[in-house]
């Protein structure tokens, strides 16, 4: 039973007796309920008329459990409570084309077991007659999006599961270029962006002559109304997923699936809170694939495999293949991140997910950080900050465990502190032949070489980072640095309690009470020590400030101090509030709101802006293709249940619209006022920059008056000095 009362689901029409009125109502094409579509690219129609009546019923059950599950909201991500506000329990009422074939003790028991594991819920089946009304719309099969004709299935040779992740083109490579066989790979795209990733994959393995060719299949859910929108986890979408590529593996004659996902992340042991339950995936659990081989053999009436061969490799080894392989190069162009709808052009990765965190160890493990850039991530585990509890959680946890991990003696210990490892034993013996003795066996190994992995890296990082830790450079929150302080810490509290007394000390005195942090340094100067020149620019945790014949200071950072800089080094230039924001960002194409755009023009060393009108022809069409895509990420949002992205999406593609229109007003004679993000960034800017002056007031108040005066805040932004000066704003 479930921590709430039970969610029935009526699919396609179908009605019954214990059902309240309330029940959920769904149905695959156009009826009396809430719709949800599966459109299926690069299968011919043609080809659909083979299927077997229960694997096209088993297609569009695994459609009504994947609604079920996005229509019925989960606890918070906040509750502390192991995952069981997580936990829901539904009842499906279903219309199949053979009742007697779905009532099987057998079948019933592998579909609630099975989807029970994987979505940690409780579900419950109860299979009708399927009458003429209640015969679905077909589930789409369209021509590949490329316009070649599908491929007839004799020249397919295996069926695999393909993501667009590391480990599922690993496998893909594997395929085409170690075995040279030819493979059909079937992709569920979680978004548009996934889709290009997913082609230019694809592109990429059939431009290498070396190998075979790959087939691409890929296949998109819709749901058309928002009562099926709830929930944004979906855990049961690979069922669906599992469901139509074992469908096509039966009419391509081949009885077999093939997922590839490292050990580690198939078996996802619980490191922390965040991954427990529901809470994290189970996708390619062993105990998962177990049951889709089960569910299918049973439905098609003939033996099926469901196999991941990559459940004894790490991710560093997956990244060592595709380097053996040589394809290295094509690393990049991969996606193993569970953000994927936050991703930007500039930084695809978040950076903070398991999935990054794991991957930004293992490229770093397999030497392959120049195939796999930093600049990708939006967060840079080595460099960058970790801010959000969550994030801290995780990446913390995530080398924790790993110390666990490198350290274990035997398949005792590790089930005694993963006890969720038992769960996975028996099904990987049947898998792979072998005693549950040996399985465990092997999962000790594979967790070993994962923390000595971890630990290696964490090694080399910090020989690669000292520099910067020893002249205050590397930021005090980054991952690196967290280790090392908790390190320090607990060797400081073991060395205060075993230490033993020194000369002259008496027996038993309390430890010297730890000394206090120092403040960040000013890198460059010796103490006592004025400077040169004036200065202002990052350094460490802070800023260096300072005027010629002084002393420097270090000021904390905020918003202003970047704006403050910007305008040093462009005296007597007159701002805009927006193009002081996109001259300090750095890139000014990637600015949200648009009324003014600088151009920085790199000129015999020294920096000069150009205004631009932004409103131009070019300008117009651009805001309306940004209009376009924020449009299909508010779509993409809305479909995977996103209220945030959603809201955030439509908030920027309104401003851009009235952007438009007040351009289009000014134009016709009819505004005479400040646009309103015009307004908005006014009084950003000249809050952000008084802050920035009241901090740098509290350690040189010299400085703060010359600023105070020089600086000019309004529509029009400038450092107006009255006699020339030259500041040093860069290290």
């Amino acid at each position: 039973m479930g921590a709430r009362g039970p969610r029935w689901v009526l699919c396609q029409g179908a009605t019954h007796r214990d059902a309240p009125a309330d029940a959920l109502r769904i149905g695959v094409g156009n009826g009396d309920w809430n719709e949800v579509t599966v459109d299926i690219e690069g299968l011919e129609n043609r080809m659909t008329g083979t299927l077997a009546p229960g694997l096209h019923d088993l297609m569009t059950l695994a459609s009504f459990v994947l609604a079920a599950d996005c229509a019925t909201s989960r606890g918070t991500l906040t509750a502390v409570d192991n995952g069981a506000s997580w936990r829901r329990e539904f009842h499906l009422v279903v219309p199949v084309a053979d009742p007697e074939r779905w009532r099987q003790p057998d079948l019933i028991r592998a579909l609630e077991s099975t989807l029970g594991f994987l979505s940690d819920d409780s579900w419950h089946f109860h299979f009708e007659p399927r009458s003429d009304r209640a015969v679905p719309a077909q589930i789409r099969f369209g021509p590949p999006a490329d316009g070649r004709t599908f491929a007839s299935w004799d020249q397919v040779d295996d069926v695999l599961l393909f993501s667009g992740g590391m480990d599922s083109f690993s496998g893909a490579v594997d395929a085409c270029l170690g075995q040279r066989r030819r493979p059909l790979l079937v992709s569920h795209r979680s978004s548009s962006k996934i889709g290009k990733v997913q082609r230019d994959l694809v592109d990429a393995l059939r431009a290498r002559p070396e190998g075979c060719s790959p087939w691409y299949l890929a296949i998109d859910v819709h749901r058309h109304t928002r009562a099926l929108r709830e929930e944004e986890s979906q855990r049961t979408r690979s069922f669906l997923f599992a469901a139509i590529a074992g469908a096509v593996s039966w009419l391509a004659g081949q009885r077999r699936l093939t997922f590839h996902e490292n050990g580690i992340i198939a078996l996802n042991l619980p490191i922390t809170a965040q991954l427990q339950g529901a809470r994290g995936t189970r996708t390619v659990h062993p105990r998962v694939l177990e049951g889709f081989e089960r569910i299918l053999g049973l439905v098609a009436g003939q033996d099926f495999g469901v196999k991941n061969p990559y459940q004894w490799r790490t991710r560093a080894e997956v990244a060592a293949n595709l380097r053996d392989r040589g394809v290295a190069e094509l690393l990049k162009l991969t996606r193993s991140c569970a953000s994927v709808r936050n991703a930007t052009n500039m930084h695809p990765f978040c950076g903070v997910c398991s999935q990054c965190v794991d991957r930004q160890f293992a490229v770093r493990a397999a030497d392959l950080l120049g195939q796999d850039p930093e600049e990708m991530y939006a967060v840079q585990l080595f460099a960058d900050p970790l801010v959000e509890y969550r994030d801290v959680q995780l990446a913390v946890s995530y080398v924790s465990a790993a110390r666990t991990f490198s350290q274990l003696t035997g398949r005792r210990e590790l089930v005694s502190r993963y006890g969720e490892v038992l769960d996975a034993t028996d099904a990987l013996a049947r898998q792979w032949g072998i005693t549950p003795e040996v399985a465990l066996d092997r999962l000790v190994d594979l967790h070993r070489r994962q923390g000595k992995m971890v630990i290696e890296v964490l090694g080399q990082e910090l020989a690669r980072q000292t520099p910067k830790l020893l002249d205050g450079a590397h930021h005090p929150a980054t991952l690196l640095s967290r280790c090392i302080t908790e390190g320090l810490t607990a060797a400081r509290r073991t060395f205060e309690v075993e230490r033993p007394p020194t000369d002259g000390a008496e027996e038993g005195a309390p430890p010297m009470p730890a000394t206090a942090d120092a403040k960040p340094p000013l890198v460059g100067l010796a103490p006592g020590e004025v400077l040169a020149s004036n200065v202002f620019y990052p350094v460490g945790d802070g800023w260096l400030v300072g005027m010629e014949g002084a002393g420097g200071a270090v000021v904390k950072p905020s918003p202003g101090m970047p704006l403050l800089r910007t305008l040093l080094r462009h005296p007597h230039h007159k701002f805009d509030p927006l193009g002081l924001e996109a001259a300090t960002a750095a890139n000014p194409a990637a600015l949200e709101s648009p009324a003014a755009t600088i151009e920085v023009v790199a000129a015999g060393g020294q920096t000069t802006l150009a205004r631009v009108e932004l409103l131009d022809a070019t300008a117009i069409k651009q805001i309306q293709s940004e209009i376009r895509a924020l449009r299909e990420q508010e779509e993409e949002a809305a479909e995977f249940s996103d209220a945030n992205g959603e809201a955030a999406a439509r908030e920027k593609r309104e401003a851009l619209e009235d952007r438009l229109k007040e351009d289009f007003d000014r134009k016709r004679g009819k505004a005479d006022k400040a646009a309103p993000e015009v307004e908005r960034a006014r009084v950003r800017v000249t809050k952000a920059i008084d802050r920035a002056l009241q901090h740098i007031a509290k350690v040189d108040l010299p400085l703060k008056r010359y600023l105070a005066n020089a600086v000019k805040t309004g529509f029009e932004v400038a450092y107006e000095p009255g006699e020339p000066r030259t500041w040093v704003t860069a290290r």
